[in-house]
């Protein structure tokens, strides 16, 4: 709701409203203060009914004794077989001029005369609609006895001449005393209570529209008034509004212009001198106030992304530079240029400070490395800009030296491996070379020897054998850490890579007592057969070795987008916490370290399994409870392209 329709509002409640409810309320009144003279009316319309209804019964009980009592009625004794009683009765009906009929009886209720002669003769019956007005007639000679009765039976229509204004009628049954609305009407219902009226009741009323007819031609005069006077208070109410809100809405509209199109140059026309006007005024002079920060803050945005802009390309220079000098000498250069001023980089403490981690032998330790010294006065945004070049310098020489320290330390770390390597070739190979001759010399005593001595050269010739598989192993790995392991590619069958590798551990499956297991659902792939071997041979080796019982399964097959070659065994398990250890070079469970090795051979794999793009893992559901080890290797580096 804007303002003009809330100042009308207020206008109308404090106006127009009260008047309007006070008509409301006389009106109420008097509707109330008519309908209960309208209710006295009918009250008192139904008892004067009532009593003149009375008033003709008792008249006819009044003839009716009068009748009885002629001496004409004596012939009921004899029938009226002259019919002057019928003759009288027909001639007093005429005379009173009813609907209905008098009828005299017999003791036993036959009619003897009537003013109707069709019932005389048969015993008499009344209708419903009929009331009866009875008397006895008695013998007017001798002892009085009683001879006959004399009655009239008067229709209820006769009362309609009593039943005057707008509603009035006779009921018959039980129906609610009191007044009650009936339709279109108010009525009072009031009961009969004497006979031969009693069980009737008489319902008089009146019309709700004659009733109200003057309260709805007020009503209809107070709403044409009601209207003029709405529409007058309407027409001063716009020319109020008009004077007063025609200046406000123009300070809107500008406000909602300026808000639109961003255009802060715009004004407020002013051409009154009360408060509106000096609104207007005021808000033309917060215009300029605003107009001027926003230049000024323009002028300092354009600054401040200009400094941005430059900060972020010395970002960009200085990440490709390695010599100190240049980057000091180019920074300094640049920020002359944008500031327009000479600045100097001194040992001596003025300006801002630069910090930065330098190499001190073989360590990092943070020193000043001098002060950039600007001529002048800057402004926040300038002196911001310095404190973060500043930032940046101490961040690009602290990168510089990192630079320099890990070329040194990476230098240092490859020729500590050459030598380590060649320490561990040379020594491999000088040791390989007594073994050949050990493992021959051995082989040939096991042939010439017998008994005691045959066994043990036999166990020579094992110990040698085993020391010979250490060194290979040991070599294998400095070769894979030196990279000197070349991969190539081939297309290998599986299912004879699997049978080959399982015949290499055969012998020493069956000394155990094991069952060897293969579960192949790979065909071709292309990989390096030599080193998928040597993880295999290896995974099969290792479960062999710690599997006392149960069986060793060695497994190729498709688990979504990898294809997995995976060792199951029935061993002694691996403990959860060294599962992730033991494919760390030299790193070996109790368990192995009780049964030889050099804890190599997991760490080889995993650098195997590298060069042709798979990885290695272990799963183990704790000490006792079998291991497997899995080769998982992408799909797409399998595929035989041709």
């Amino acid at each position: 709701m804007n303002l003009k329709s809330k100042v009308f509002a207020v206008f109308f409640a404090f106006s127009f409203l009260p008047f309007l409810i006070f008509a409301i309320f006389s009106l109420y009144q008097t509707k109330n203060s008519l309908q209960h003279q309208v209710k006295k009316e009918i009250k008192t319309r139904n008892e004067i009914i009532k009593k003149s209804i009375y008033s003709e019964v008792e008249k006819l009980r009044a003839l009716l004794s009068t009748w009885s009592k002629q001496q004409i009625m004596n012939d009921i004794i004899v029938d009226d077989v002259d019919k002057r009683i019928a003759s009288f009765l027909r001639k007093a009906q005429k005379v009173l001029n009813f609907k209905g009929y008098i009828v005299c009886t017999d003791p036993e209720g036959y009619v003897v005369a009537s003013s109707v002669p069709e019932i005389e003769g048969i015993k008499l019956k009344v209708r419903s609609d009929f009331i009866v007005l009875k008397t006895s007639v008695f013998s007017s000679f001798g002892r009085r006895e009683k001879i006959g009765e004399l009655y009239i039976i008067y229709s209820l229509e006769n009362f309609k001449k009593f039943l005057k204004g707008s509603y009035a009628e006779l009921l018959k049954g039980k129906a609610e005393t009191g007044f009650s609305e009936k339709g279109e009407f108010i009525t009072y219902t009031s009961e009969f209570e004497k006979e031969p009226l009693k069980g009737y009741y008489l319902v008089t009323g009146e019309k709700k529209e004659v009733i109200f007819s003057s309260v709805y031609r007020t009503l209809s005069f107070f709403s044409l008034i009601s209207l003029f006077s709405l529409f007058f208070t309407f027409i001063g109410f716009s020319f109020f509004t008009f004077r007063i809100f025609k200046p406000l809405e123009n300070l809107t509209i500008t406000i909602r212009d300026i808000t639109r199109s961003g255009d802060y140059s715009k004004r407020v026309s002013v051409k009154s001198k009360d408060e509106v006007g000096e609104l207007s005024r005021a808000f033309n002079e917060l215009l300029n106030k605003v107009e001027n920060l926003l230049s000024e803050l323009e002028e300092e945005s354009r600054l401040r992304f200009r400094l941005f802009v430059k900060l972020v390309e010395m970002i960009q220079k200085t990440l490709k530079e390695e010599n100190e000098e240049r980057l000091f000498s180019y920074t300094l250069r640049e920020v002359e240029e944008l500031l327009g001023k000479r600045v100097r980089f001194t040992k001596e403490k003025c300006g801002f400070e630069v910090r930065a981690k330098v190499i001190r032998g073989e360590e990092l330790k943070e020193e000043t490395l001098g002060y950039i010294c600007p001529e002048g006065e800057l402004s926040p945004e300038a002196e911001r800009f310095l404190i973060s070049v500043c930032n940046l310098l101490s961040a690009q020489v602290e990168r510089v030296n990192l630079l320099k320290l890990e070329k040194t330390l990476r230098k240092k770390a490859e020729e500590s491996s050459r030598a380590k390597s060649a320490f561990l070739g040379s020594i491999s190979h000088e040791l390989k070379t007594p073994l050949h001759a050990i493992i021959g010399f051995s082989e040939y005593l096991s042939e010439v020897l017998e008994g005691e001595l045959r066994e043990a050269s036999e166990s020579i010739n094992r110990s040698g054998k085993y020391l010979l598989s250490l060194i290979n192993e040991i070599l294998d790995f400095v070769k894979a850490e030196a990279g000197a392991f070349k991969v190539k590619s081939a297309k290998v069958n599986v299912e004879e890579l699997v049978e080959e590798v399982m015949k290499l551990v055969e012998h020493a499956a069956r000394e155990k007592g094991l069952e060897l297991r293969k579960n192949v659902k790979v065909e071709d792939i292309c990989t390096d057969p030599i080193v998928l071997k040597k993880i295999l041979l290896n995974f099969l080796s290792n479960a062999v070795k710690f599997t006392e019982k149960g069986y060793v399964e060695l497994g190729v097959i498709k688990k979504g987008n990898v294809v997995e070659f995976y060792v199951k065994d029935t061993g002694i398990g691996i403990e959860k916490e060294k599962q992730r250890e033991i494919f760390e070079p030299f790193t070996q469970t109790e368990e192995g370290m009780r049964r030889g090795g050099t804890g190599l051979g997991l760490a080889l794999c995993k650098k195997l399994a590298d060069l042709i793009g798979g990885s290695v893992g272990v799963y183990s559901e704790g000490k006792g409870k079998g291991s497997l080890f899995f080769l998982k290797i992408p799909r797409d580096l399998l595929e035989c392209k041709s």
